[in-house]
């Protein structure tokens, strides 16, 4: 059974246990963005977000588990490159070593001095990692590492919804906490969950919807605050579906994989139809224009690849008295130059309101610091799945293990 109560959720943190000297097992999420090319990482975010945990094991001898990408993709590579960027950032002595659970680790690892950092390979080279047909705990893994470690510390908060080997396996093994990344996360998220009479404004785009509208679900059944979600991307064709907008062939075929949930966006629709704002116009591309039309004005061969003008001063109308601001998903496809315009406005107009403001996902995080935004946020998410995921009012295995 879930426990969705976050008014009252507590983890044990690096304030709870003693660290000076002590061999310490950082599980991070640093998966970044791969150039396919010249396999460089793009965007330095995520190894930035664990500087604050691993400042406060200065006097700790400390290694880090951490995964890059999954097995079959280009970017599933090393961590040396991870290693370099890290060792710019903070001053405490910083080694990669290619091993994991080998003669050459375990040694690297007894070796440690206190202040120094330890960073093993891509955890998923191991399909321990992943592999769900034993328990955690028994796996060669967790087994060969856990006797080498006094404290394990979970700080990687974009991983926290997945119950892999690394994240559920040391907690019953060793002493636990939550490092300093997550817990900023959980206490932005608790700030958005918390009950009360503030107005709250979900923008919600991006290509994954199901994720969103288990959000949008346990926001609008559950909480007393008001709140609405302005809707982009896939999830606002979806929501077009269930209110029998007439869409084109195109939509109505790439939609079919959505099946599922248009009977959940029907039901909120009948219960909350004030709250979902949806799009009133769409932009598509013609002779390498960007051509804008309302969104009832459906061409057969057109799909909506980002939000017009129209609907831009309506999203605007509904954020510029909220106090509380989230938003996770790109409101069109941002990778094209032409259809980067409502995620860009959207995001400039939230930065310069006096509310509560999280960016969640990677396209947000990659926009959001891209346009010189990040200062601008209370608070910018490391995970697009994890925020998801807890904002629908789930606590994840791996945090659970960690409650006080």
């Amino acid at each position: 059974m879930i426990k969705k109560n976050h008014d009252k959720l507590q983890f044990k943190t690096l304030d709870n246990i003693d660290l000076n000297g002590k061999f310490v097992l950082v599980r991070v999420d640093i998966n970044s963005p791969i150039d396919p090319y010249t396999k460089k990482i793009m965007n330095e975010f995520r190894i930035k977000a664990i500087l604050d945990t691993l400042k406060e094991l200065a006097n700790s001898k400390t290694v880090l588990l951490a995964h890059q990408s999954r097995p079959g993709s280009k970017d599933f590579i090393s961590l040396s490159s991870h290693t370099d960027l890290l060792k710019k950032h903070i001053n405490n002595k910083v080694t990669f070593i290619p091993d994991i659970i080998g003669p050459v680790a375990i040694n690297a690892i007894k070796n440690l001095n206190n202040g120094e950092i330890l960073v093993l390979d891509n955890i998923r080279f191991l399909s321990e990692e992943t592999n769900k047909k034993f328990a955690a705990e028994d796996t060669i893994m967790v087994k060969k590492l856990s006797n080498l470690f006094d404290v394990y510390v979970n700080d990687a908060f974009a991983s926290v919804h997945r119950n892999h080997t690394s994240l559920i396996g040391f907690p019953k093994k060793i002493p636990s906490c939550i490092g300093r990344l997550v817990e900023r996360e959980i206490i932005s998220i608790k700030k958005i969950l918390a009950k009360g009479s503030n107005k709250q404004i979900f923008v919600m785009g991006g290509a994954k919807p199901d994720d969103r509208i288990q959000v949008m679900d346990y926001v609008l059944n559950n909480k007393k605050t008001e709140s609405r979600f302005l809707l982009g991307g896939v999830l606002a064709k979806v929501f077009l579906k269930a209110r029998n907008q007439k869409l084109s062939t195109i939509i109505t075929n790439e939609l079919e994989e959505y099946q599922d949930i248009i009977p959940l966006a029907k039901k909120l629709i009948a219960k909350h139809n004030e709250k979902i704002i949806l799009p009133l116009d769409y932009a598509y591309e013609e002779n390498g224009e960007r051509i804008e039309r309302k969104i009832d004005a459906i061409q057969q061969t057109h799909n909506i690849f980002d939000v017009g003008d129209k609907t831009i001063g309506l999203f605007k109308q509904n954020i510029e008295d909220a106090d509380v601001i989230v938003t996770n998903g790109p409101l069109g496809l941002m990778e094209n130059p032409l259809f980067v315009k409502g995620t860009k406005e959207i995001l400039g107009f939230i930065s310069k309101n006096k509310s509560f403001n999280v960016a969640g996902g990677g396209h947000m995080t990659t926009m959001v610091e891209k346009e010189g935004l990040i200062d601008k946020f209370d608070h910018v998410s490391t995970g697009g799945g994890a925020l998801l995921h807890m904002l629908s009012g789930k606590i994840p295995d791996p945090l659970k293990m960690l409650k006080i």
